[in-house]
């Protein structure tokens, strides 16, 4: 899939960037706000993290790579892969890519206070990143002679300038292709239903089937936005894990199959009020489904679902028929035992295919890709 992606992409002149190498997988910090461990060797690096860069480099040749903010202590104790000419080496050297490689934000707080905003853009230059993505905190100007001063201490040589601008400018070369201008046909649009239907994956315990009785009387209880209020500016902000236009559609949906059910609204992060008025209202139907939203952000560590909200999914565990998620199926680990789990991932014509698993229109023929349950 990453293969045939890199393909289309680079085909319409694009430059496409694999990161966050060498790779976030088993950890669950984020690193905009913390440092990121991976306690492997190299020889699990490449045997797992790895893999796809090798597959794509290869076969479909990656015209670029980010480096993360990502510590590999048994290969480097020292630097995080982003200024690490170690494991840049090992993507040079041994991964034999030549394309534009950059760094990660130097804007991400987990970096930063460990090795200082200045000095990292020096260490990025010096580990031999071709470009680096600065903070956008600071102004260029500032950027700038933070790597002029880094040059000036000999940090980086004029032969690793050129060869940083030599890829570059090849980079640059690539996006002068102009894209075909080519409409979606019938045909394409059904591969895609196809895909997102094939896509949907149910985890059943003791039921045989991932579907619900339409006739019955069911609670359909939605994840939607907040709405906070900056204490320092008293600016609104809005927080919608699920976007309004998706949740539109899923009442839509949920109207048309399941007419004897019932919709109810409930925030990701619930005041108590809330928390007791959905829990009152679950006992006047047959069985409650969650549809929840596990959206990835920046500046929020995990992306669980709230422990607000696990509390009410917890308080109806006896009524829960199923639980449609939505986003990072990781989030489905803290879930209580359910009798259906329904993972739609990542939205747009998936919704409508994993509401079609629960009404008994499609089977589940997915294969969730991560380990929830031990």
């Amino acid at each position: 899939m990453a293969i045939a992606a890199v393909k289309g992409y680079q085909g319409q002149g694009m430059i496409v960037t694999g990161k966050h190498y060498p790779g976030f997988g088993e950890s669950a910090v984020d690193s905009h706000i913390g440092m990121v461990y991976l306690n492997c060797d190299e020889k699990l690096l490449f045997k797992r993290e790895l893999y796809p860069y090798l597959k794509t480099i290869r076969e479909a040749k990656l015209s670029g790579v980010m480096t993360g903010h990502i510590m590999v202590p048994k290969i480097d104790p020292k630097y995080p892969a982003s200024i690490s000419n170690k494991l840049i080496g090992i993507l040079r050297n041994k991964l034999k890519f030549d394309g534009l490689i950059m760094t990660d934000s130097l804007a991400m707080v987990g970096m930063t206070n460990l090795f200082g905003l200045e000095e990292c853009h020096g260490l990025a230059m010096a580990a031999g990143n071709d470009m680096v993505m600065t903070s956008y905190r600071i102004p260029t100007k500032e950027a700038y002679d933070y790597m002029m001063k880094a040059y000036k201490k000999g940090l980086v040589s004029l032969e690793q300038i050129d060869n940083a601008v030599r890829r570059v400018l090849a980079a640059q070369a690539k996006t002068l292709k102009a894209p075909e201008q080519k409409a979606l046909t019938e045909k394409d649009r059904a591969i895609v239903v196809s895909i997102s239907e094939k896509a949907i994956t149910a985890l059943l315990s003791e039921v045989k089937s991932a579907v619900i009785p339409a006739k019955d009387k069911h609670l359909f209880v939605l994840q939607v936005e907040n709405s906070f209020t900056d204490p320092q500016t008293g600016k609104p902000f809005r927080d919608d894990p699920g976007g309004a236009a998706n949740i539109e559609n899923i009442i839509r949906i949920i109207k048309e199959q399941f007419p004897n059910s019932a919709i109810w609204k409930i925030n990701d992060y619930p005041h108590r009020d809330q928390i007791e008025e959905a829990l009152a209202e679950s006992m006047k139907y047959d069985s409650v489904v969650m549809v929840a939203f596990s959206r990835t952000m920046q500046y929020t560590g995990s992306s669980d679902i709230s422990q607000r909200l696990m509390a009410f999914i917890s308080g109806v565990s006896h009524k829960l028929s199923c639980i449609i998620l939505f986003g990072n199926a990781h989030a489905a680990r803290e879930f209580p035992k359910v009798p259906r789990i329904i993972f739609g991932y990542e939205g747009g014509n998936s919704i409508e295919s994993a509401f079609k698993v629960l009404s008994g229109k499609i089977k589940p023929t997915g294969k969730i890709p991560v380990h929830l349950f031990k």
